[in-house]
């Protein structure tokens, strides 16, 4: 006879493995998505390529295009069919794709020097973001909602500090010059840290919360609205740093490091709002 302790001890089995997983499944899909950030420089360097600051961000833009095309039928087909089935296809045609982009572009990634630097700078944000989701978690459960007003704002409050400290660093006279790129790397591990709990929680819990088991299509949908704002962001960033160069983007990143903050800190509020008149 199965007792509610062995049922117990069975469900943690579970829960673990599934834990592992996901975690293992999603570090592969993270993998898959920063090849063509790493590689990115030498893309753009390599004269048989022909491609330059704009054809790339269009490049990057019809690669955002398709992240949109697949949350959209993910979401419906997980609901559908399964969230493991839909994992499992998608993890492996995106290692096959990847593997197949990479046999192009390995040589010429690891030729001279710029290709360890962007490898720097590609390493240092989602490292910032690994440490920031281990702790960033159990500190968003534990705190109420309206303290999670506070914790939201005052994280993209400090991630729009280090957007505007890449932005003056370049011109800083004080600084010498040796010491800005390890300095930017730095800058850009808090810019991870800060920013991945206020990128990954909030929405996926709302999520989860108010869709119920029609959860993945909401969440499908709310990454697409943000994907679609990126895909034009890439076509007008890439012409950006074409024209007037890389300090007239981060600009206008830093502006929209502002807007999103405010949204967001809105949008902690009115869910706090929501959860006190329904209490």
């Amino acid at each position: 006879m199965t007792t509610n302790n062995d049922l117990d001890q069975q469900r943690t089995h579970w829960e673990i493995i599934t834990l592992g997983c996901m975690f293992i499944g999603y570090m592969g899909f993270i993998l898959c998505r920063t090849v063509l950030t790493v590689a990115s420089p030498e893309m753009v360097n390599d004269p048989n390529l022909g491609l330059d600051e704009a054809s790339y961000g269009d490049i990057a833009a019809w690669g955002m295009a398709g992240m949109i095309t697949g949350k959209l039928l993910t979401g419906v087909i997980a609901d559908w069919l399964g969230g493991r089935r839909v994992f499992l296809v998608a993890l492996s045609i995106t290692a096959l794709l990847t593997v197949t982009f990479s046999w192009g572009t390995t040589a010429s990634s690891f030729e001279g020097v710029s290709s360890a630097q962007a490898g720097s700078w590609a390493s240092a944000f989602p490292i910032g973001c690994l440490l920031a989701l281990v702790g960033g978690g159990f500190l968003y459960d534990r705190v109420s909602r309206k303290g999670r007003v506070g914790l939201l704002g005052g994280l993209l409050g400090a991630t729009c500090v280090c957007v505007a400290a890449l932005w003056c660093l370049k011109e800083l006279p004080i600084i010498p010059d040796s010491f800005k790129f390890p300095l930017a790397i730095v800058i850009l591990f808090f810019y991870g840290f800060t920013l991945a709990p206020a990128y990954y929680l909030p929405a996926s819990i709302f999520s989860n919360e108010f869709g119920g088991k029609h959860c993945a299509l909401l969440i499908g949908l709310v990454d697409v609205a943000g994907y679609s704002t990126s895909m034009l962001y890439l076509i007008a960033g890439g012409r950006m740093v074409k024209t007037w160069g890389w300090q007239s983007m981060i600009q206008l990143f830093l502006v929209i490091a502002v807007v999103a903050t405010l949204i967001t800190i809105w949008f902690a509020f009115e869910d706090y709002r929501r959860f006190r008149l329904t209490d």
